[in-house]
């Protein structure tokens, strides 16, 4: 019994884990099922002036919508230190979407970041019913 629980354990652990993206996923594919949430974790320091953005490529895709974007202080005494932004999205229509995320400063236009450069990371969403 304690082998089937843990297999199941496993199991569930290893679906959890495919919904949350870190920067080192960038390139790869998330398929999922409308409904279905994920979240994209990355490294910010917003007191340096820098924070992350992103687009989605077609530019007005209904496919995933951001629902949450939350930072995360790391703890301890140091004033101005980073920590961890976490967006949280939600998949709602069916289709293919590619989400481009920008490291950029407040005053810097996505669009503009986008013609110019590559984006910090990268992923396609692929959302069935």
């Amino acid at each position: 019994m304690r082998k089937i629980f843990a297999i199941l354990l496993c199991f569930l652990l290893i679906a959890c884990e495919r919904s949350v993206l870190m920067q080192t996923d960038s390139g790869k594919t998330l398929h999922l099922r409308q409904g279905e949430v994920f979240k994209i974790d990355l490294p910010e320091n917003p007191t340096t002036g820098y924070a992350w953005g992103f687009l989605t490529e077609p530019k007005r895709s209904n496919v995933i919508v951001e629902v949450n974007s939350e930072f995360i202080a790391k703890k301890g005494p140091m004033l101005g230190a980073g920590g961890r932004r976490i967006f949280t999205y939600k998949a709602q229509e069916t289709g293919k979407v590619e989400l481009r995320g920008f490291y950029k400063r407040n005053y810097e236009n996505l669009l503009m970041l986008d013609a110019t450069g590559d984006p910090g990371v990268r992923y396609t969403i692929i959302v069935k019913e």
